[in-house]
Parts: C-alpha cells; structure tokens; sequence
C-alpha cells in the first residue's frame, strides 16, 4: 500500500522530480573544475580580464578611462559588460580565473531559468523540462558558460529580456514592461551585434502587438524609456566612432575614440558567405573553443530532431499569426531567433558560432519539440534517444573534462603565465633585471604580462608613449647582442636561442618556453 503511495507521488511529479535532477546535473556540469578548465586565458578573455582588474582597483580601464561605456581592448573595442560584472566579482572576491568567468556562468544559469520559463509559457511543462535538459547536456551550453568571451553574455541577458516582455504583454503590466526595458537595454551591452539585433527584434514585435492591440501607449513608453536611455551612451560611442563628435571623457564616464573603429562589417554583401551558417550552427565552426568537431554543438543526432522541430513551431507559429485577435506567446521568442539570424547573415564572418548564440535557446527548443514528435510514432522511439543522448553526454563530459584542456593550447595561453611566475618566484633580483620576451606566433603577448604583473594603468599608458615596445621591466623587442644581467624568456626564435648558448646563459623549460639566465 505505501510503496502504491510511493509510485502514485512519483508520477504526480515526476517533473518536478525530473527537473530537480536536471538542475544538479547543469550545476555540476557547470562547476566542476570551474575556473580551471580552460586552462589558461584566451587573448580576448585577457583582454577583458586586465581592464576588469582595473576598473575594480581604480575605476578606469587600461587606458586610464573612467568607466567607459565600450572598452577599447586591442583597439578595435569590446562591449563592457562582462567587464564591469567581472570587475564585481573581483571587487568581492579577490582577482582570480574564476570571479573573471563567473559572469559566464551567470550568462548560463539564465539561459537555464529564463529558457525553461519561456518554453513552460509559449508551450507545456513537459516541453519546457526536455528544453532545460538539452540546455544542460548539449556541448555549446556547457563550454560557452564557462570562460570569459564578451559575447557569450548575448544569450543570457536576451533570454532573460524576452521573458520579462512576454510576461508584461500576458500580464499587461507597465512594472514589467520597465522590467523588459531595463534587461534589453542592459543587452546592448553584452556584444555589439546587438545593435542590430534588438532593433530588428523590437520592431517584429510591435509591429505583431499592435496588430492584434495588445500594447497601450503607456506600456510602450514603459518599455522604450529604459532602452532609449540606456542605449544613449552608446548611441554617443556610434557618433563619437563615425566622426560626429570628438571623444568624450568626464571624471565619472568616457565614451572612447576607438583606433579601429568596425562599423562597416554590416553588409548584405557578406549574406553569400554567411549561408554556412545554417550548417555551422548546427555542427561546428573553425574555433574548437566553440564547438569540437567530433561533437558539434548539439551533437550530430540532434540534427533531424532539430529540423522536425523547427518545423512544427513555424507550423504553430504560422496558425497563431493568422488568428489577428489572440496572443501568441510563441511568436516573441521567434522573433528573438530570426532577428540573431538575420544579423548574422549580414555581419562579417556572421557563420562563426559565438556571433550568432542568440539563435541557440530556440534549437534547443526545436529538439525538445522534435523528440516529442517522434516519441509519438513509437512509445520505444523516446527512451532510446535518451538512452542515446546519455551515452554521447558521457562521451563528451570524457572529452571535455580530461582532453579538452590539451586540445586548446593553441586559442588558451598559460605557457607564457607560468613563465613568468617562474621567473618572479626563482629569479633572484628580477625586478632589477630586463626581461626580454619573445611570444612566438602567441597574439598580444604583453596583455599576460601586464596581467600577471598587475601593471597600472599609469604604468601601462606611460609605456604605449614610449617609443621602446616595454612594459614595466618586461620587454618585447629582443637586443641583437645578449644582455649578462638580463633574462629572456623565448618560445620559437632559434637565432636567438643560438646566441644565448654562445654567451653561456642556461634555461629552464617551462611550458613552449625557455627561460635563459646567466649567474
């Protein structure tokens, strides 16, 4: 009679009981050996990383900026948002690898909670589980929630708006329409693609609520002051970056002058190019950090669920515009899917997978509905997917948490860190001592250095003034005839290694590195 009881309990909720499940499991997927698996930094992440430090120890990125509204990275600009929330985390728990990838994470837990929330009220809870599944277990969920690229925070904080809007729309409510506002203007702030994307979104979704008379004058205005005020800075940077107006920097913010300014990488002309991307998003792209070959994004078997899928929403959503009169919660969330793609055709290189993540909440949904769909031919069909899901998850967890790491050398560098904290803890005297560095084919190599060393952002300004390529005692233009005093740390130049064996000068391997002292 209790173990009836026992059942009777369980089936009554088996998804609350599923998802509690699913969330431990998307929780140890995204924890374990968080902040050291990637090993090493991406350039890019460095980039972010250094400018976080600054802004929480000074208030200033590297450049010596008050609170810029767009860093100025490596010249060509990143959106600032990762930074400051890095720069939080930073302030409360000290610098580290992880409080700098703990905004990822956050980006990650909202896909989870805001995803499963916005397919439980487009569609069921059943579906809404499957979803959060598939958000847990696929590759491109797990490996973009866990290190520091700028745009990785899109899909996150865009997840979050389009509920909130969907919300206010159902509910009718102007708190929740300044609550939509607040989280898409805060979304221009994840990547610049956005300032393409959310316009595009804003306007499929209007022109959609106003036909069927679902939006008030006042609710507008509740959604569009928080984005038109939030988006004013940046509309700034665009006129400050197109020659409209001189750079503007104050004692509490700066909108920058940027050296490379990229806003001619939108064009139609990159549309032929881009078509691959269908094909990309689905398996991989030329990055492994984005997604591994023998994986792909979704895995490969998700492929035909995807298509069905998609399919079967466009079905619905098609009958639901058809019907002028009832709102359809499916239609904004597809309105979120085909702006991400339409931007994507039409920006440079718009195929690689991280400039089009905003598209990933929906293929993740379209495999939810796809395995519904088959399940429904034979009840057999749905455990053995699952059983088939399971056994290419564990597969992957092997790969991504035993291999990975080696995999990646070639776009996350630690070589040239633990180099120089070889050199800071062994070398005796070393602050005295000039430290000459060649990185190899290793991209801005100085930004580990001044990273690692903690180099201010008057240090580092004064530095880019000098006509000598230095920072601090670290420098990057090698002498034609070896220094006694000085250290070299050298990676590839073999002419150089040469002339550091003649003079007498031992090294030490670490790492690609050779570390040369003499005396």
């Amino acid at each position: 009679m209790e173990t009836g009881k026992v059942m009777r309990w369980i089936k009554q909720h088996r998804a609350s009981l599923a998802l509690a499940v699913i969330t431990i499991l998307f929780a140890v997927t995204r924890l374990w050996q968080f902040g050291v698996n990637p090993a090493g930094m991406h350039v890019d992440e460095a980039g972010m990383a250094y400018d976080a430090y600054n802004l929480a120890r000074f208030g200033t990125d590297r450049y010596q900026n008050p609170f810029p509204v767009y860093l100025i990275n490596f010249d060509a600009g990143q959106s600032a948002l990762y930074a400051y929330l890095a720069a939080l985390f930073i302030k409360i728990f000290g610098f580290s690898m992880t409080a700098v990838r703990l905004p990822a994470l956050l980006s990650g837990v909202l896909v989870y909670v805001f995803g499963y929330l916005i397919v439980k009220e487009m569609w069921n809870r059943r579906t809404a589980v499957l979803t959060a599944l598939f958000i847990t277990i696929c590759p491109y969920f797990i490996m973009a929630s866990r290190w520091g690229l700028d745009c990785n925070l899109l899909l996150g904080f865009f997840t979050m708006s389009v509920y909130w809007l969907m919300l206010a729309v159902k509910k009718e409510k102007t708190s929740l329409f300044i609550a939509a506002g607040i989280s898409l203007g805060l979304t221009l702030y994840t990547y610049a693609l956005t300032f393409l994307i959310l316009p595009l979104f804003l306007l499929f979704t209007l022109i959609y609520l106003f036909s069927i008379r679902r939006l008030k004058v006042k609710n507008l205005f509740a959604l569009g002051v928080p984005v038109f005020f939030l988006a004013l800075p940046l509309m700034l940077m665009l006129a400050v970056n197109n020659g409209l107006l001189p750079e503007i920097k104050t004692g509490f913010f700066t909108i920058p002058k940027l050296l490379y300014y990229r806003g001619a990488e939108f064009s139609p002309a990159n549309i032929p190019k881009n078509l691959k991307l269908f094909w990309t998003l689905l398996t991989h792209d030329h990055l492994d950090y984005n997604a591994d070959p023998q994986f792909g994004t979704l895995y490969y078997i998700s492929l035909p669920l995807v298509a069905t899928g998609a399919v079967l929403y466009m079905l619905r959503s098609w009958k639901d515009l058809k019907n002028h009169k009832e709102y359809s919660p499916r239609l904004i969330p597809l309105f979120m899917f085909f702006s991400a793609l339409i931007c994507a055709l039409v920006v440079f290189d718009g195929y690689i997978i991280n400039k089009s993540n905003a598209v990933y909440l929906m293929l993740a949904v379209f495999i939810a509905l796809g395995i519904q769909h088959i399940s429904n031919w034979h009840r057999a069909l749905g455990p053995v997917m699952t059983v088939l899901y399971g056994v290419l998850f564990l597969f992957f967890g092997k790969y991504y948490y035993v291999n990975h790491a080696e995999d990646l050398r070639t776009y996350f560098y630690r070589d040239l860190t633990e180099a120089v904290r070889y050199v800071d803890d062994t070398v005796a005297d070393q602050e005295q001592r000039r430290i000459y560095v060649d990185a190899g084919e290793e991209q801005q190599p100085y930004i580990f250095i001044c990273l690692e060393e903690k180099i201010t952002p008057e240090e580092f300004t004064g530095s880019r003034q000098d006509s000598v390529n230095h920072y601090r005692n670290y420098y990057f233009e090698l002498p034609s005839i070896p220094e006694e005093d000085a250290v070299y740390i050298i990676a590839s130049d073999k002419v150089q290694m040469e002339l550091l064996d003649e003079a007498g000068f031992s090294y030490t391997q670490c790492g690609k590195y050779r570390i040369y002292t003499k005396n």
